[in-house]
């Protein structure tokens, strides 16, 4: 029986950040559709027939590409978070951020943010690692892993 690659919408408005998540996640065996804004996501959520099973957004995309002109740029991705729910509800949510959680609190008007975070900069595996947790995938359970990448995954467990 064949296993489905876990899905990840990438949401990065910084192309080389976004292309080189892309590509490793990519390499960890994860499928990974990518977007430099909240239009464009969410287009993603709505336009694509199979499942999406984790976004991973950065909370601080810039002004000029916005999904909602009037938002503040500093919430956009805690927005797109909530907008991408409402049309793909079973979607998990990881937020990207270099601010602190105060500043990020701040900028939620004052709310905690009710999705796991992680900071940038990030080594890869960290990152991985936090995809698997929440997807509930275990290192055995990752697809196309290379013999390196094997070694990493058992080290860094």
């Amino acid at each position: 029986m064949e296993h489905r690659k876990p899905t990840i919408l990438l949401v990065e408005d910084q192309p080389t950040v976004r292309l080189m998540l892309h590509a490793g996640l990519s390499a960890w065996g994860f499928d990974v559709l990518m977007a430099g804004t909240g239009e464009k996501a969410l287009a993603l959520c709505e336009g694509v027939d199979g499942p999406i099973d984790l976004l991973i957004t950065d909370i601080g995309l810039t002004r000029p590409q916005c999904w909602t002109p009037d938002a503040d740029a500093m919430v956009h991705g805690i927005a797109l978070a909530g907008a991408a729910l409402t049309v793909r509800p079973s979607l998990k949510v990881l937020l990207l951020t270099g601010h602190s959680d105060e500043i990020v609190e701040k900028l939620n008007n004052g709310r905690p943010v009710p999705f796991p975070l992680v900071r940038k900069p990030c080594d890869l595996s960290t990152l991985v690692a936090t995809v698997r947790q929440l997807l509930g995938l275990h290192p055995a359970n990752a697809h196309s892993l290379t013999e390196d990448q094997s070694n990493v995954a058992h080290t860094a467990s």
